[in-house]
Formats: structure tokens, C-alpha cells, sequence
């Protein structure tokens, strides 16, 4: 019997081609699924409240990352999709206008790339006015004219005593320190009398006794 001839083809046959198949991070798997991780969280200063921090311009502001990574990654931030600085904080000294927008964190190492979640930094919302609403007088605080003049004439009189009394008192202390000849019993005297006061003065002043001593005849023994 002749031996079968041996096809062409090699024993171990090629594989049929195939498109390529396009890898996919775990990630944006469960991002497409739906079923996706919840995104790192911000520290913030002024503390934001649901993604948003209102402050006035020319207050500071802090942005930090806070999820630790192995290795260490490359963190960068974004204000409306621009690059605007890296680190893992991000400290804005005064805030400007230019400086109002959306921050966005991304952390990127040799295994993953993670992005933070948004941060919007705006001004505080401006409250509407309302309308005034009329407001009725108190009875009790309100016055009248006639009552408002009262008032005024009766302050009026109530500082007048208050400054006749204070006067009283400050001539009565003057008296008392510097009392008037009348109370010390000396009288004022006239120009005649003052020109003859010092006639009187030698007048009234005592003789000295005289030194002179008489002799008295002496008894015979």
C-alpha cells in the first residue's frame, strides 16, 4: 500500500489572525460599568461644602491631596483644565479673580493615576434685598410735641440746679480756706489809722524798769 502524501501545511498550523484586542484599565472598566470608585476627596481651608468653597478675594485658600500612594506619585493641579502648579498642596496666598474656578488633582505613579474629586472656589452668593416692611411706633417709647418739649425743658432745669449746686460748693470751700476779716474778728483799717498805727505800736510798748539803785543811810551799829 502507497503512504498517504502529507499535506502542505505544518503539523503545528498558524493561528487564524485576529484583530487586536485594546487593553483596558481596571479602572474605566468600572467607570463604563457604572460601578465606579468614589473619587479621593480634597482637605480644604476654608472647609467646602459639597464641592464648593465661597470666600472673599484676597483670603487664603488651601488645596491638599490626601491619599497615600506606593510609590510616591507626581501630583499636579488643574484650575479649568490648565495646568496650575504641583506638590501635594496647593496654597493660594490671596485670592484673586483670575484665581475663581474649578481645581482638579491628579496623582500619577508607575501603577495608577488617580484624580481627585472637583473643588470650585466662587465668591459668596449676594442675598437680595427685600423690601422694608413698615414698622408701627411703640406707644409706649413714642412722644409726643408737647411731651418732647416737657422733656427737654425739665434736662434743661435739672442741669441748671446741677451746675448752681456745684458752684455753691466750690464758693463754700473757698470761704472756708480763705475765711474774710469779718469772721476772724479783724476789721480793715482806714489810711489815717494805718499811718498812725506805728505811733502806737511805741506808744503801747512796755518801759524797760530802770537799773538805777538808790542807796539807803546805812544804820549805825
Amino acid at each position: 500500500m502507497r503512504a498517504k502524501p502529507q499535506g502542505l501545511l505544518p503539523r503545528n498550523p498558524v493561528p487564524v489572525w485576529s484583530p487586536p484586542t485594546a487593553t483596558t484599565d481596571p479602572v474605566l472598566e468600572k467607570d463604563v460599568a457604572g460601578d465606579s470608585f468614589p473619587l479621593p476627596q480634597l482637605k480644604t481651608f476654608p472647609e467646602a461644602f459639597q464641592g464648593v468653597i465661597q470666600t472673599e478675594l484676597n483670603y487664603s485658600v488651601i488645596l491638599q491631596w490626601m491619599v497615600i500612594m506606593d510609590p510616591e506619585p507626581v501630583v499636579s493641579w488643574t484650575l479649568n483644565g490648565v495646568p496650575c502648579g504641583i506638590g501635594e498642596r496647593l496654597f493660594i496666598r490671596r485670592l484673586s479673580m483670575e484665581q475663581l474656578g474649578t481645581y482638579m488633582c491628579t496623582a500619577t505613579n508607575s501603577k495608577e493615576q488617580l484624580v481627585s474629586a472637583p473643588v470650585t472656589i466662587s465668591l459668596p452668593t449676594n442675598v437680595q434685598p427685600t423690601e422694608p416692611e413698615p414698622m408701627e411706633p411703640d406707644p409706649t417709647l413714642s412722644l409726643s410735641g408737647s411731651a418732647a418739649i416737657s422733656f427737654i425743658v425739665a434736662g434743661i432745669l435739672g442741669a441748671g440746679v446741677l451746675i448752681g449746686g456745684l458752684c455753691f460748693t466750690i464758693i463754700q470751700s473757698l470761704r472756708y480756706f480763705h475765711p474774710s476779716p469779718h469772721c476772724t474778728g479783724q476789721h480793715p483799717l482806714s489810711p489815717h489809722e494805718a499811718l498812725s498805727w506805728p505811733n502806737k505800736e511805741t506808744e503801747m510798748k512796755p518801759t524797760a524798769p530802770s537799773r538805777r539803785v538808790t542807796g539807803t543811810p546805812e544804820e549805825p551799829v
